[in-house]
């Protein structure tokens, strides 16, 4: 989102973003494994100390690892929500690794049983 502002104003932009961001949620449809109905997936990042501070640096690549620490204050990282749904067989395996940001950490878990991200 920032880099669609000119470069001149990002570092002003995260700045303000970062002091006033609350949460983030994201959704995807994803089609059931029958494809006869959709599935929503919902990321939510929280707007934590931690993560107010690595948007208002600019650092939006460490967002993640944010999220992953932030699980305990109901952060849901997407692949860790794409796991779940397969887990529970509302989406196939080829759509949870799709649409994967990090599709290792679905490939790094046994099909199947409850081993979350």
């Amino acid at each position: 989102m920032v880099n669609v502002f000119p470069a001149g104003q990002r570092e002003v932009i995260c700045y303000s973003l970062g002091s006033s961001l609350e949460a983030v949620f994201t959704q995807h449809l994803l089609p059931c494994p029958s494809e006869k109905c959709r599935v929503l997936a919902c990321e939510v990042m929280l707007g934590t100390p931690g993560v107010k501070n690595t948007v208002r640096e600019g650092q939006v690549q460490k967002l993640h690892s944010e999220m992953q620490m932030g699980r305990k204050l109901g952060m849901k990282p997407l692949d860790h929500v794409l796991l779940e749904l397969y887990q529970d067989g509302l989406i196939s395996y080829d759509c949870c690794l799709n649409h994967a940001r990090v599709p290792r950490t679905i490939k790094d878990k046994p099909h199947g049983g409850n081993n979350i991200v």
